[in-house]
């Protein structure tokens, strides 16, 4: 992750930490912590091409905080505390579909609109390198 792109959502602190691991194959995670205490959750997950995660995380949306579109990928959506993001693409199995999500555990920085525009800024550089990962190639 772009530590330039990350730097602005994240409180002033002593010690950042990072920890990510794999919730399946496709499903990589990670947590990222400021003096140890969890500040941004950043999940990706490669669905197939009929799923629509930003319907089946529609609720979850609504509970960051008033979603509405980006401009990011195929199609995303920024709230409060956080965003949802999704992409076509092309694996060795096919046709597939990225969906990245990110979500702030503190309301920081202040502002919502520059939070906004912060993780939309951070969607658009994590996503494709999520992808990268994924073995998911933009169709």
């Amino acid at each position: 992750m772009d530590s330039d792109l990350l730097s602005s959502l994240l409180p002033d602190g002593e010690k950042l930490t990072q920890r990510s691991y794999d919730a399946g194959a496709t499903s990589p995670r990670c947590r990222v912590s400021v003096d140890d205490r969890l500040v941004l959750y950043v999940s990706s997950d490669l669905v197939p091409p009929d799923t629509d995660p930003l319907k089946t995380q529609d609720r979850g949306l609504q509970r960051l905080g008033h979603p509405a579109p980006a401009d990011v990928g195929a199609a995303a959506r920024v709230a409060d505390r956080g965003a949802l993001a999704v992409a076509d693409c092309a694996t060795e199995d096919g046709r597939k579909r990225v969906a990245t999500l990110v979500q702030l555990e503190r309301e920081f920085p202040e502002d919502t609109a520059q939070r906004r525009k912060d993780l939309t800024r951070l969607l658009r550089g994590y996503l494709p390198k999520a992808m990268g990962a994924l073995g998911c190639k933009p169709v």
